[in-house]
């Protein structure tokens, strides 16, 4: 649950999404008591601050601030920026560059490097994200292009102008090739021993 990202929604935007919310069927569901592992209750527990002032809408006054902010609450960074340590934190210099690994399915890197989505044209992302195809190869979950095919083409096109200012950083990471351990992000991906 991305409440870390999500408490960044400006007041408008977050008494919005409870509009919405309220406007649904309620439905019935009972579901068992919620059972964590012990580290992540301690996550858990230590994590969420109170939001002690009103959060202002951000400035979306370019395409690439209303992509920024729409990154940031989509917490894009968290699953394409690799991590280390317990608690993990994110792998200086590595930002966007992918590698993170979910079931063997590895997050590609977004920046602007030839190793990563330099060769993506606004066209090509926003047809990525409302098919789950890029061309022929097809974009394997988790990444939840289903939910990001419902945003609007203003919006997709604000992300990737935002995806086109971040730094290059060049990580080979391909879900077609065999996963070999690689030594800048220490997870094993393919490409992995080509880093």
């Amino acid at each position: 649950m991305g409440y870390n990202h999500f408490r960044e929604l400006s007041d408008e935007d977050l008494a919005s999404v409870v509009v919405y919310l309220r406007s649904l069927e309620p439905v019935h569901n009972s579901l068992p008591k919620s059972v964590l592992p012990f580290w992540l209750q301690h996550v858990i527990q230590s994590l969420p601050e109170p939001i002690t002032a009103p959060v202002v809408p951000p400035d979306t006054s370019s395409p690439v601030k209303r992509g920024e902010y729409l990154v940031r609450i989509a917490g894009c960074s968290e699953c394409h920026t690799p991590e280390k340590g317990m608690p993990p934190h994110p792998i200086a210099g590595l930002s966007f560059a992918g590698g993170t690994t979910f079931d063997e399915v590895a997050s590609p890197n977004i920046t602007p490097d030839p190793s990563g989505i330099s060769y993506y044209d606004e066209a090509l992302f926003i047809e990525a994200m409302r098919t789950g195809r890029v061309k022929a190869r097809g974009i394997k979950l988790p990444m939840p292009w289903p939910i990001y095919k419902n945003m609007t083409d203003d919006d997709l096109r604000a992300v990737f102008a935002y995806l086109r200012t971040l730094k290059p950083v060049h990580h080979l990471v391909d879900n077609a090739a065999p996963p070999t351990q690689c030594k800048l992000c220490g997870q094993k991906h393919g490409f992995g021993n080509r880093n």
